[in-house]
């Protein structure tokens, strides 16, 4: 069995686009944390901050686009409305993120940006470029 550590990483270092989702004590409340492309900067987690007393928000996975198809990676098990409102939220979360970058023309900027990223991310945990004989 795959622990959730495991799916977690996997969804982080696949997806394009990965928030860590936080649900609140009421149905439908939820923030997303910006992992992937661009992390969350130190000015949006306070802006979280700001808006998280008494709202009971609790960690409970992650959501991610991988090769264009949604996937989870949760802590906890969600029940079909949560699911469902989860669903509703990423998909707006991934169209705010596409009109941006198609809007101010950084789109493929910000693919290459992204692919040295992870090309870079990758060379870090090896020892170097692996030769295949």
């Amino acid at each position: 069995m795959t622990t959730y550590e495991h799916r977690r990483d996997e969804l982080v270092i696949n997806s394009s686009i990965c928030v860590g989702v936080l649900l609140g004590d009421m149905p439908g409340d939820m923030e997303f944390v910006p992992i992937r492309p661009q992390p969350a900067t130190d000015a949006m987690r306070e802006e979280l901050r700001s808006r998280w007393p008494g709202r009971g928000l609790r960690g409970v996975g992650y959501i991610g686009l991988v090769d264009g198809a949604p996937q989870l990676a949760l802590s906890e098990p969600l029940d079909g409305g949560q699911l469902e409102a989860l669903a509703d939220a990423f998909a707006a979360h991934i169209g705010i993120i596409v009109k941006s970058a198609m809007t101010t023309g950084s789109f493929a900027a910000e693919i290459e940006r992204a692919e040295v990223s992870e090309l870079e991310r990758i060379y870090a945990y090896s020892d170097g470029p692996k030769h295949i004989h």
